[in-house]
């Protein structure tokens, strides 16, 4: 019954509405009775959404309100099994100085280098770099490491080094 109600206010809002703005009603009360009846029908909104619970779940729930409820209990998922944790990545300044070694006039790629340190991430169970974050971190250590690096074209060298081997 509250929402025939309220939808009767709410269709003369919209009628009163119509009939100011085509000029059968003046603005000024046109807006008044609008305004009333809108504030009528959405003061009826919270009864237009409740819904009544059904007539047989409530004669269910009283005639066996003299029951007892029986509890139970969720069923437990059996937690997934132990995955194995990453291998950790290969640190750069670890590993690099013991792959490489001093040799004066010599000049290593550092592809070179890369697959010597990816080849030593492997026997220690690390994960090796991707080369495109090997590069930067290696131009680093061979700054902190005074080792001189050259390029040409493409190519990055190491100046006065070689892999150990």
């Amino acid at each position: 019954m509250l929402r025939f109600v309220g939808a009767l206010f709410l269709a003369c809002a919209a009628a009163v509405f119509v009939l100011a703005l085509i000029g059968q009603c003046p603005v000024r009360e046109g807006g008044a009775l609008s305004l009333m009846f809108s504030g009528l029908a959405f003061a009826l909104v919270p009864w237009w959404l409740k819904e009544a619970p059904a007539r047989d779940v409530v004669a269910d729930v009283t005639s066996e309100s003299s029951a007892p409820v029986e509890c139970v209990e969720p069923a437990v998922e059996p937690e997934p099994a132990e995955e194995e944790a990453p291998s950790p990545l290969g640190s750069v300044p670890d590993i690099m100085p013991e792959v490489l070694e001093p040799a004066k006039g010599k000049k290593t790629e550092i592809k070179r280098a890369y697959d010597a340190y990816a080849l030593a991430c492997k026997r220690s169970g690390a994960k090796a770099l991707a080369p495109v974050e090997f590069v930067p971190l290696m131009q680093t250590l061979c700054d902190v490491l005074n080792i001189e690096t050259r390029r040409r074209g493409a190519h990055i060298y190491l100046i006065d080094v070689r892999v150990a081997g």
